[in-house]
C-alpha cells in the first residue's frame, strides 16, 4: 500500500494560487493576511488535510524580523538611518537586515524579492522611482512605513520632511544674501525628493523675478562623466553665485568643481546642501546645510511599523508624518 503523501507550504499555495509566504503567514500567524485570503488557504489545508509540523509551531516564537531598503547608502542621511534604526530595533527585541538599492528600481525590486524570501514580518523602504506602485508589497500584505521618499500615500505610510518648503527657503536665504545667479544640480525626478526640491527651488526663483531654466542641471546617477558635467554647466553660467546641491554626493562635485574654477575665492559662489555633514565644519569653502533629524526619522518609522505588526487588525488611514527640518548657515 502506497505511504500518503505529507502536504507541504507547497501544496497549499499551488491549490489556492497564493504564495507559500503568504500561506505561510496564515497557517503561523506572523503577519496579517486579508480575510478572503485566510479563508481560502484554511479551506484547502482542511481539503487537503494539511497538519502543522513542529517547525511551522517554532516559527509562532521565532524573533519578529524586519527589512529596510535605502536608496544610497553612501548618502549621509541613509548610513545614519541604518544606524539609528538597527540600534533601536536590537533593544525592542527585533531583527533587522537591510539592502541598498543604489537608486535604481530594478535593484531595488530584488532587494524586495529577497527580503520577502527571507521572511520579514515589516519593512522600511526609501523608495528610488517616485513612479513605483509595488503592487508586490501590497498583494504579500506586508506592513510598510515610507521613509525621505513619499510615492504611494494611499497605501503606505510615510515620514520624512517637506522638501519643496525646505528648498524654497533656503534659496530664499541665498537671494536674502543678494544671490541672484543660482543654479540647482540634481538627479533625475524619478527621485521623489529631487522633483521636490527642484520645484521649491523654482518656486522662490519665479518669485524672485530671477529664473532661468538653463540654470538646472539633472545628471546621470550612475554617470562616471557627472563631474565633468557639473564642471562645464557650472562654468557656463555667467556671474554664477548660488548653487543648490540635491544631495551630499552632488555636493561633493559641486566643490572640487568649484575649488578648480574659483581657486581662492571661496565667497564667490554659496552653497546650500541637504544634509548636515561634520565635515562641512573644516572646509573653506562654507557650505550650508538643510538638516533632516534622522533619528525622529527612525524612531516615528520604527513606531509605526511595530504597530501595524502588533495591531494587525486595526484598521486605519495611511499616515502622512512631516516632521521639521533645520536650516545649518554658514553665510
Amino acid at each position: 500500500m502506497a505511504q500518503k503523501k505529507n502536504i507541504t507550504l507547497k501544496d497549499i499555495a499551488e491549490d489556492t494560487n497564493f504564495s507559500v509566504t503568504t500561506v505561510s503567514h496564515v497557517i503561523n500567524r506572523t503577519r496579517h493576511v486579508d480575510n478572503e485570503t485566510r479563508q481560502a488557504v484554511l479551506e484547502s489545508i482542511r481539503r487537503l488535510g494539511y497538519k502543522s509540523t513542529a517547525t511551522s509551531k517554532k516559527a509562532k516564537n521565532k524573533v519578529p524580523l524586519l527589512g529596510m531598503i535605502v536608496a544610497d547608502i553612501r548618502e549621509e542621511f541613509f548610513a545614519e538611518l541604518i544606524k539609528y534604526t538597527e540600534s533601536m530595533v536590537r533593544n525592542r527585541g527585533y531583527n533587522l537586515i537591510f539592502c541598498d538599492s543604489e537608486q535604481d528600481p530594478d535593484k531595488e525590486i530584488d532587494c524586495i524579492n529577497l527580503l520577502l524570501e527571507k521572511g520579514i514580518d515589516g519593512l522600511i523602504l526609501a523608495p528610488s522611482d517616485v513612479s513605483q506602485t509595488y503592487s508586490l508589497l501590497k498583494e504579500q500584505s506586508l506592513p510598510v512605513v515610507l521613509v525621505d521618499r513619499n510615492t504611494d500615500a494611499e497605501n503606505f505610510d510615510f515620514v520624512g520632511i517637506d522638501n519643496f518648503r525646505s528648498t524654497y527657503e533656503a534659496v530664499r536665504q541665498l537671494l536674502k544674501n543678494g544671490r541672484r545667479n543660482i543654479a540647482f544640480i540634481g538627479y533625475s525626478e524619478i527621485n521623489y525628493t529631487i522633483k521636490e526640491r527642484k520645484a521649491g527651488y523654482k518656486t522662490a526663483m519665479l518669485e524672485a523675478g530671477c529664473f532661468d531654466a538653463g540654470n538646472i542641471l539633472q545628471v546621470a546617477y550612475h554617470s562616471s562623466a557627472s563631474n565633468r558635467t557639473i564642471y562645464d554647466f557650472i562654468k557656463g553660467i555667467p556671474s554664477i553665485d548660488g548653487v543648490v546641491c540635491g544631495s551630499t554626493i552632488i555636493c561633493h562635485e559641486v566643490l572640487g568643481c568649484l575649488n578648480e574654477l574659483f581657486p581662492g575665492n571661496q565667497d564667490k559662489v554659496k552653497i546650500i546642501t541637504y544634509d548636515e555633514n561634520k565635515w562641512y565644519n573644516f572646509l573653506t569653502h562654507k557650505v550650508s546645510a538643510i538638516r533632516t533629524p534622522t533619528v525622529d526619522v527612525a524612531n516615528v518609522a520604527l513606531e509605526l511599523l511595530i504597530n501595524k505588526l502588533e495591531a494587525p487588525f486595526e484598521a486605519s488611514v495611511p499616515k502622512k508624518i512631516i516632521l521639521n527640518y533645520e536650516f545649518i548657515s554658514r553665510f
